[in-house]
């Protein structure tokens, strides 16, 4: 508790009845006796100043930090000869009383040593040194910082100061080796470099996003899907779910309907079936299909084709079109497939909580089949199944959250050089490309 006269009061209540008898502990603190307190040692410290104590006034040891020079040589036993190393000069100042002065470095560029000993003669007010500093072999640094600390234990003076390398000491190899891992060359004249100059394209072109038209919502949005259409030179639809399941769908401009046609409290995921022209909503554990053409027609009151009691949470939906088009759900602990008439064709039992999922095309095989499909697990697992057959798994060293199979532009597995696919993977709304993946491995 705070006093209008300058007083806190800290008390102590318990939560059981019997403790609100005890008498509460009480604490004050006199703002007018501390400020007191404090002036009489300003003071003393003051008259210590004066008459030539142990003690010194502030900023009387002085750092300053600049970059020397450039060059190549054998700085580590390890390095090859003519490694590119950059020299930071230190200079100090107000070396008075002072006798000994022990060096602390901290940087994730390497340099010979982390600390250094200087003794200090009383005829010398200055002193200089410099230090070299370089990429190490091992790992490439991620920050280009060096922070410098010097300290006397007799007079307790310490001076602390931060200077940037510059970038060529960075994206430089330490030994002279072809096979370097991180290498970039860069023009050292300019002072700061945008991250953008270094991957941009060799004809500096840049992609646009023009906004064609905006729809605002009067509740937050959940998920959309895309209702294709009937031609192919008609655009798309896109129906949006907000968190309170209201389906609204967008044609351009123009809100067609808006309409809570779903019997759930809980949105989840949505889908669109071409082919039978079917809407699948999977909310509060249910899944249900619904013809668009009822949606379209605005009752009030849906009769569904079908439903299913999927007995756990929907995370996601997957639809295949076709002669045959499938339903595939995605729930924590269970993957469903259903055909047209809400059949289940097959199931998956999880070991651990499925996070997302991912259908993909085999560039080898020309068969459709099969259905053929990644999933990825909480437990850091990508599971690749082939309908309900596991083919084989990884381990993705993080637990993904959406999942994507790129086919580099639409080419051939067979004419990659590399023979590589690649599984673009999002850990927490960061996107990663996992390893290499064989394209034999994969059905």
């Amino acid at each position: 508790m705070l006093s209008w006269d300058g007083k806190i009061v800290v008390g102590y209540l318990g939560t059981e009845p019997s403790l609100y008898k005890v008498p509460v502990d009480k604490f004050i603190v006199n703002y007018a006796d501390r400020i007191e307190d404090f002036k009489k040692m300003e003071q003393k410290i003051r008259e210590q100043e004066a008459t030539g104590a142990t003690s010194q006034k502030a900023g009387g040891l002085q750092m300053r930090l600049s970059i020397g020079e450039f060059g190549k040589r054998t700085i580590e036993p390890n390095a090859a000869n003519n490694a590119p190393y950059c020299m930071v000069n230190v200079e100090l100042s107000g070396l008075q009383n002072i006798t000994k002065l022990h060096l602390n470095i901290a940087s994730e560029c390497a340099s010979p040593t982390k600390q250094m000993v200087f003794n200090v003669s009383p005829s010398k007010s200055t002193l200089s040194t410099e230090i070299p500093f370089y990429v190490g072999s091992k790992t490439p640094p991620t920050s280009n910082k060096v922070t410098i600390a010097v300290h006397d234990y007799f007079t307790h003076l310490t001076a602390i100061s931060t200077i940037e390398l510059p970038l060529k000491v960075l994206f430089e190899e330490s030994q002279v080796d072809r096979n370097a891992k991180y290498k970039v060359t860069i023009d050292t004249s300019v002072g700061v470099l945008a991250l953008n100059k270094l991957f941009e394209a060799s004809d500096e072109t840049h992609a646009s996003i023009d906004e064609i038209f905006t729809h605002s919502f009067q509740t937050s949005a959940w998920n959309m899907c895309v209702i294709p259409g009937k031609d192919e030179e008609l655009p798309s639809s896109i129906l949006v779910q907000s968190i309170d399941c209201k389906l609204s769908l967008y044609d351009g401009e123009q809100c067609t309907f808006a309409l809570f046609p779903l019997r759930a409290l809980h949105p989840g995921p949505i889908g669109y079936c071409l082919t039978t022209q079917i809407l699948f909503a999977a909310n509060n554990g249910f899944l249900a299909a619904i013809k668009f053409s009822l949606l379209s027609q605005g009752q009030k009151k849906m009769n569904y084709d079908w439903s299913f009691n999927l007995g756990d949470t929907a995370m996601q939906m997957e639809i295949t079109e076709g002669s045959k088009p499938t339903t595939i759900v995605l729930c924590r602990r269970h993957v469903s497939a259903f055909n047209a008439s809400g059949t289940v064709v097959w199931q998956i039992r999880l070991e651990a909580v499925g996070m997302s999922m991912c259908l993909y095309r085999s560039l080898l095989i020309n068969n459709t089949q099969f259905n053929r499909l990644i999933i990825a697990t909480a437990d850091d697992t990508l599971l690749i199944f082939q309908d309900n057959k596991l083919v084989w798994n990884c381990n993705s060293q993080m637990s993904p959250v959406a999942l994507l199979v790129c086919s580099y532009n639409s080419i051939p597995c067979s004419s990659i050089p590399s023979q590589f696919y690649s599984v673009a993977v999002l850990f927490r709304a960061v996107l990663f490309r996992s390893s290499s993946i064989p394209c034999s491995s994969i059905p």
